[in-house]
């Protein structure tokens, strides 16, 4: 960033939905939009006076048709570019109503976390799920963070 100069700021909130087997659910980004093709856990931007949970609860309903029960946050991940930064909030969704379903056109799928790793991810979303894998690695579980 130059001096001087403000960057603009975004913020998202991303949900972690997961099952036995363990399977994490992704969403293909549609490819008329920015980063079009890449898989990413689903959720989306933060509204002007919305809270992290309201905006999570909101945009899973929105892509999914999902109602979230129970979340719980993860990590804050923040990622700067030259004018711009990305303040992401990742949740774990512990417990929601009903079946995710595409209803935006985008593909989605359940994967193992090994399998979603050979998958074109949208790079902070690699990043995330490298740490779950290594986290697993280290401690024989996987580390899904709070229950329902």
């Amino acid at each position: 960033m130059s001096a001087g100069i403000e960057a603009h700021v975004m913020l998202v909130v991303a949900g972690i939905l997961a099952r036995r087997g363990p399977e994490i659910f992704l969403a293909r980004r549609p490819e008329r939009k920015r980063l079009g093709g890449l898989w990413e856990f689903p959720g989306g931007k933060v509204d002007a006076g919305e809270g992290l949970h309201a905006a999570l609860s909101r945009e899973l309903t929105e892509e999914l048709g999902i109602t979230v029960r129970a979340a719980c946050l993860w990590k804050s991940v923040e990622k700067r570019d030259r004018d711009s930064v990305l303040r992401l909030a990742v949740f774990h969704v512990a417990s929601w109503e009903g079946e995710p379903v595409p209803r935006e056109g985008q593909h989605v799928g359940w994967f193992s976390p090994r399998q979603a790793l050979e998958l074109p991810l949208v790079d902070v979303d690699a990043a995330l799920l490298a740490e779950l894998v290594r986290q697993h690695d280290q401690e024989g579980v996987w580390p899904f963070f709070c229950t329902g």
